[in-house]
């Protein structure tokens, strides 16, 4: 293999290479290549990360408003499922009025 400094840019041929891109093994300018993330990464390999996580962002983003979909509902249940046992604690005499009649006696 080449040593660094007979290598050439990748985009500018007329250039020598200043750094090898740690993602598709290619050699860079000083202007073809960015320090990110503790690594040399070229312009091509950042644009196709940032659109990864962008992905990966927009599905995690789907599947969080669904499952705060689902507990939403199951909290909206859980209160009318509650509300409905209650309910059916009360005794029929306080519906039609007996159980107050008893109490003005």
């Amino acid at each position: 293999m080449k040593e660094l400094r007979e290598q050439r840019c990748f985009h500018h041929l007329e250039r020598e290479a200043a750094a090898k891109c740690r993602s598709c093994n290619r050699h860079y300018c000083r202007e073809c290549v960015t320090f990110v993330g503790g690594k040399m990464v070229c312009a091509a390999c950042l644009a196709a990360e940032n659109k990864a996580q962008t992905e990966r962002k927009r599905r995690f983003g789907l599947l969080a408003e669904v499952a705060w979909g689902v507990l939403g509902f199951l909290a909206v249940w859980g209160v009318v499922a509650f509300a409905g046992k209650l309910m059916i604690l009360i005794p029929d005499r306080f519906h039609d009025a007996s159980m107050w009649e008893e109490m003005v006696e």
